[in-house]
């Protein structure tokens, strides 16, 4: 799927990008527009997966469908059950925060939330508790997610049976989902292993300079935009892999051959 339509995966990654870029630049309200419109996002990239199976174009236009009705709503209000879930998880670990250390020691976190050693010494058992707690929230809430979309815009699913269903069926199928993990960590450290050799041979002042937005025309030399172009080629072709491998996982599980996908429960 990905070989066969290099340019529209490059096309459509790139807008990803750059409309997730926008978000982290607007204060406040960048996160949560960002949390929101993702489920829309990944909905539309669904249709247009579904699409190419099927031997139709991938087009840039794919990735703005899930705005479209009737499918607008209910991938909406999948970010919404993000939220609320979220907003649970925080009142959660406020709680457990609490029991360990008391209410006085819960405001006094926000001082050094930075330094996980600082934590460490403060919380003690609690820490590694809730860190036991926030992966597996953090799990919980990737598996709900994760063919959610696809079902909203596939299946005719609403927001919460989609989500339901996901889970179910991640919880069902946890060994491959371990052993993509495993895959898809190992592919992230060879990389960040690659970009740190390369960024060491040019030199580490140079792209500290560029990432925290103090460098100038002088700090580009033809070395780094050629690594920065590398890693973004990697970065779409690695997104494209990503959301394509989610869709070839979605038929595996909740269609047979060429077969509708049923209804979930």
């Amino acid at each position: 799927m990905f070989r066969s339509r290099i340019g529209a995966w490059a096309a459509i990654m790139a807008v990803y990008f750059a409309i997730s870029l926008l978000f982290s630049e607007l204060p406040r309200i960048g996160a949560i527009a960002e949390w929101l419109l993702s489920p829309v996002l990944l909905g539309g990239i669904m249709q247009g997966c579904d699409a190419a199976r099927r031997g139709q174009p991938l087009r840039l236009s794919h990735l703005f469908d899930g705005f479209r009705a009737p499918h607008f709503v209910p991938l909406l209000r999948i970010a919404l059950w993000n939220l609320a879930v979220g907003v649970l998880g925080v009142v959660v670990a406020a709680i457990v925060i609490a029991a360990g250390i008391g209410v006085s020691g819960v405001t006094d976190i926000a001082n050094y939330a930075d330094n996980p050693l600082r934590l460490w010494e403060t919380l003690g058992v609690t820490y590694l508790l809730l860190l036991l707690l926030g992966l597996v929230f953090v799990g919980a809430l990737a598996m709900a997610n994760w063919f959610a979309p696809a079902l909203v815009v596939l299946n005719g699913a609403t927001a919460l049976a989609a989500m339901k269903t996901s889970l179910r069926a991640s919880l069902r199928n946890w060994l491959p989902f371990l052993v993509y993990g495993l895959v898809a960590i190992a592919i992230l450290i060879a990389a960040g292993a690659a970009f740190a050799v390369l960024a060491g041979m040019i030199g580490f002042e140079t792209f500290l300079a560029i990432f925290d937005g103090n460098g100038g025309i002088a700090t580009f030399t033809l070395a780094t935009g050629l690594v920065i172009a590398l890693f973004a080629v990697l970065a779409t072709m690695l997104a494209a892999l990503t959301f394509g491998s989610t869709y070839a996982g979605y038929r595996d599980i909740f269609t047979a051959d060429d077969t509708p996908a049923p209804t979930p429960a």
